[in-house]
């Protein structure tokens, strides 16, 4: 059960990051 809680956390904490890299790009690509 640990191992499967963990591996829900890393999933719920890979979203938001790869969202967040997408908007860093966005915001890159808007500046330059």
């Amino acid at each position: 059960q640990k191992e499967l809680g963990k591996s829900q956390v890393c999933k719920t904490h890979a979203i938001p990051s790869y969202r967040i890299k997408d908007r860093v790009i966005e915001y890159q690509l808007h500046n330059n």
